[in-house]
């Protein structure tokens, strides 16, 4: 063996700064162009305008105009619940049994009056068309829906895409009627 050999030098490797570099001022500059600075001001995806109910005891003090609280109102407008105006109710009823669990079984409008029912069908035109013709009659934007507590949010949803494709801007939810009854 031969102890004085010559060691064989190690070639280092290259790295292609130049691409790397390219493609990160590609990326930097999508992303600078995707972003909006204003997106907390104006809608965007997936945001809905709803109008809650209130709790019970909040509509009562909101109700009665005699009892004065000091603390109650010197508290800012946002804490005043919010309670549309309207003479309009859709209710949304559902079935608690079969595969159909949580799906609209039946719909109805209140109009002051008796419940007017309204056929059901998979893409709630009747619904749509019923709401268009009351509002050509009457000069409110507002509408509420009321749908008992086994309704799925998803069909919910849906009966307010009708609202608003009937033409009221303002839709807004009542409490269900069997809120606060055991639950099976």
């Amino acid at each position: 063996m031969n102890k004085h050999r010559k060691p064989t030098e190690v070639e280092k490797p290259q790295v292609p700064i130049t691409p790397m570099l390219d493609l990160t001022f590609q990326l930097l500059f999508f992303f600078i162009t995707l972003f909006d600075p204003n997106a907390g001001k104006h809608k965007i995806e997936g945001q809905m305008d709803l109008l809650l109910p209130a709790s019970a005891e909040k509509q009562k003090q909101a109700k009665d105009p005699n009892d004065f609280n000091p603390i109650q109102d010197s508290k800012k407008d946002e804490d005043v619940p919010l309670d549309i105006e309207t003479d309009l109710t859709v209710v949304v009823n559902t079935q608690d049994q079969s595969d159909d669990k949580g799906k609209i079984a039946a719909l109805f409008i209140e109009n002051r009056g008796p419940r007017t029912p309204i056929d059901y069908d998979a893409n709630l035109m009747a619904l749509t068309k019923y709401l268009t013709d009351e509002r050509a009659k009457s000069d409110t934007a507002s509408i509420r829906v009321q749908g008992d507590s086994k309704v799925h949010w998803s069909e919910m949803v849906r009966v307010m895409d009708a609202c608003r494709k009937a033409g009221f801007k303002d839709v807004g939810f009542v409490q269900p009627q069997d809120y606060g009854l055991a639950n099976d």
